[in-house]
């Protein structure tokens, strides 16, 4: 897993959808990728889980393929990001941000990504515990 604190920004005309609550047939596995994450935040929160916006850049030539799955939770701004490589031999690289800054935080192995990603965001936002109601 490879973390990177400077993403690449979504394009202009980026597409946005809204994150169901539960799964649909056909969804891509990023968007329930999302969703996950969101529900093991709120879990470790204690709080309801929040609506999620996914966001990611069309497909075209010569545009990095980055996707933003963005969530309030306890009064910040959760942005996960994913950006896909270019090719099936790179790894796919994310970064995590709270509130708009960078989260650093250290990728282990033996974690999915999703559940790395939570539990970063989750200790960000325990750092940040006076602020959580």
């Amino acid at each position: 897993m490879l973390i990177t604190n400077t993403p690449p920004p979504l394009q202009p005309d980026h597409l946005t959808l809204t994150v169901s609550a539960a799964p649909r047939v056909g969804e891509y596995g990023i968007v329930s990728f999302n969703r996950d994450i969101a529900t093991m935040l709120a879990r470790a929160l204690r709080q309801p889980t929040p609506a999620v916006l996914f966001r990611y850049n069309r497909d075209r030539p010569g545009t990095p393929q980055v996707s933003h799955g963005e969530m309030t939770i306890a009064r910040h701004q959760v942005t996960v990001v994913v950006i896909h490589p270019q090719t099936i031999h790179d790894d796919i690289a994310y970064a995590l941000l709270i509130d708009g800054h960078p989260v650093n935080f250290e990728a282990t192995h033996h974690y999915r990504p999703d559940v790395a990603l939570a539990t970063a965001a989750w200790i960000a936002l325990m750092d940040r515990r006076a602020d959580i109601g």
